[in-house]
C-alpha cells in the first residue's frame, strides 16, 4: 500500500511511494546484474556483476527491514526526516572557512598595497601567502 504522509507517521508494514520506487529500482538492478553475470565474457566481469547483485539485494533487505518490521513498537521512519545537526555544522564550517580566506586575502592585499608591512619576514611575504589564499 503506497502512503504519502508526514515523516515518521507511517505504520509498520506500509511503504511510501518513494520507497516503492526505490524498491523497484533495486529489484531492476538485481535482475540486470544477474543477467550481466550470466552473460559475462570473463570471470572478473562476472564477479563484479555478482557483487552488484548482492549489493542490490542487501538494499532490498534493508528497505524491507525498515518498512516491514512489524516488531517495531513505534512508528516506522520513512527516511524523509531532516538532519538539522549536520546542516548546522556544515554552515558553521563554511562560514569559518570563508572568514579565514577573506582574512588572508585582506592581509595579502595590504602587503601588495603597503610593502613596508611585510616586516622583512620570509614566512609571511606575498609569495608564501598567495597559495594559502587560493586554496
Amino acid at each position: 500500500m503506497a502512503v504519502s504522509s508526514a515523516p515518521g507517521s507511517n505504520l509498520p508494514g506500509t511503504m511510501t511511494s518513494a520507497a516503492m520506487a526505490v524498491m523497484g529500482l533495486l529489484i531492476a538492478g538485481t535482475v540486470l546484474s544477474i543477467i550481466i553475470a550470466a552473460k559475462a565474457a570473463d570471470a572478473p566481469m562476472a564477479v563484479h556483476a555478482w557483487l552488484f547483485a548482492f549489493a542490490f539485494m542487501a538494499g532490498i533487505m534493508a528497505l524491507g527491514q525498515r518498512h516491514f518490521n512489524v516488531t517495531q513498537g513505534h512508528l516506522a521512519d520513512d527516511g524523509t526526516g531532516y538532519a538539522d545537526g549536520v546542516v548546522k555544522a556544515g554552515a558553521i564550517a563554511t562560514l569559518f572557512w570563508g572568514v579565514a580566506g577573506f582574512l588572508v586575502g585582506v592581509v595579502i592585499a595590504f602587503q601588495l598595497a603597503f610593502p613596508f608591512l611585510n616586516l622583512d619576514t620570509a614566512f609571511t611575504n606575498f609569495g608564501r601567502l598567495r597559495p594559502l589564499h587560493t586554496s
